[in-house]
Formats: structure tokens, sequence, C-alpha cells
């Protein structure tokens, strides 16, 4: 099953659009089934959203509430997480050669 979905993924947009209409046409499928499963998607994004976010409002606490030789460490902690997670756009090497980072060592 994984091979055919991986195969039907490669292909063009309009290929995966007529499969979509062909199958709705013979009553396989309908709208409803497919909105449906966009909606379950769409929510269960947003869950894992709302729960990183979580973390992240947490971690952010702790920094604030954290005392100030910890700040640093805590701080280059939280940083490089965010570029592994890729929602911080910055390189290793600004990373390693912060501020922050060489105060924690």
């Amino acid at each position: 099953m994984d091979e055919l979905i991986e195969y039907i993924g490669k292909q063009p947009k309009e290929v995966i659009l007529y499969i979509i209409f062909k199958l709705m046409q013979d009553g396989k499928i309908d709208f409803v089934d497919i909105t449906k499963v966009h909606v379950e998607h769409l929510e269960e994004m947003r869950k894992g959203q709302t729960e990183k976010l979580i973390s992240l409002q947490s971690k952010v606490v702790g920094l604030w509430c954290g005392t100030k030789q910890d700040i640093g460490k805590n701080l280059v902690a939280l940083i490089q997480e965010g570029k592994n997670d890729g929602w911080i756009n910055i390189t290793q090497e600004k990373i390693d050669n912060s501020k922050w980072n060489h105060k924690c060592r």
C-alpha cells in the first residue's frame, strides 16, 4: 500500500485530481469523505502545534524564572531546539559563537 501511495504521490497534480474524480464518479468516495478526512488532518496538525506552543511557553517562563547563571545555558538550549525543529532560522555557527553560549562554558 505504501508503494502505491508513493507512486501516486509522485504523479502530477492533474493526474491525482483525475484519479479522485474517477473514484467519485464510480461512487467509491464523495466530497463529504474527503472533507471529513481533511478536517481530521487539520485537527491533528492544530493539536500538535498547540502542544508545541505550550511546551515553548513553559520553556520561556522557565527562562524568566530561572537563575541568572542558568539563563545563558537555557537560552542556548532553547535556540538549539528551535533550530533543530525548524522554527528558528539560524546557523549552528551563530549558536556556537553566541555570547550566551560563551557565558555558559
